[in-house]
């Protein structure tokens, strides 16, 4: 009998460990959006601090979401 608990001990605590991973709720995945475009110096936006043009759409985005302070890209 002993053996037989040693060697289904580990399976039981396996199952157990496995049910209770699969069972937690999870969280769904984030969505990502990704906004490049040519030409446009990040320095001439209101999100980055820019005051002589408004860029109400890309300013909530940015509100709602995160803002890169730095970043870097070969090509856009």
């Amino acid at each position: 009998m002993a053996s037989l608990s040693r060697c289904f001990g580990p399976f039981l605590t396996a199952l157990a460990l496995s049910t209770a991973l699969f069972a937690a709720p999870q969280k769904p995945p984030a969505n990502v959006i990704l906004v490049t475009i040519d030409t446009l110096r990040a320095d001439h936006l209101g999100c980055y601090g820019y005051k002589n043009i408004e860029t109400p759409n890309i300013d909530a985005l940015a509100a709602g979401g995160v803002l890169f302070q730095h970043a870097f890209a070969a090509v856009p």
